[in-house]
């Protein structure tokens, strides 16, 4: 037996430095009962019934327990540390992707 399987939900890359940033004081505010609210642009993130929150971003919205934010919190901070890095090295990037586009020989190596 199959449940109603939800469509994966695709963070814009805008929010993950506002979720890394907020995501840390919401859980301190789960935990000790108090209520949180959030309101940034398009974003909205608010402490609900329970343990649990609902973090809602254009036309999409999450209720998520205190668990799986805390899960969250400690993968969204890798994932905005890459983020950055990769912001760094966008440049580098394109310009070698622009080199490459440009060559017209190649020359295999004899390496292995």
């Amino acid at each position: 037996m199959d449940g109603v399987r939800q469509a994966p939900v695709v963070l814009p890359s805008s929010l993950i430095s506002t979720l890394a940033l907020h995501l840390p004081e919401l859980c301190d505010h789960l935990v000790r009962g108090e209520q949180y609210k959030c309101n940034e642009m398009s974003f909205r993130m608010q402490t609900v019934a329970g343990q649990s929150a609902r973090i809602a971003f254009d036309h999409t919205s999450l209720t998520l327990s205190l668990h799986e934010l805390e899960y969250l919190v400690l993968n969204l901070t890798a994932v905005a540390d890459q983020m950055a890095w990769y912001k760094v090295a966008e440049a580098d990037v394109s310009a070698q992707v622009q080199c490459a586009a440009r060559t017209t020989t190649f020359i295999p190596s004899n390496e292995s």
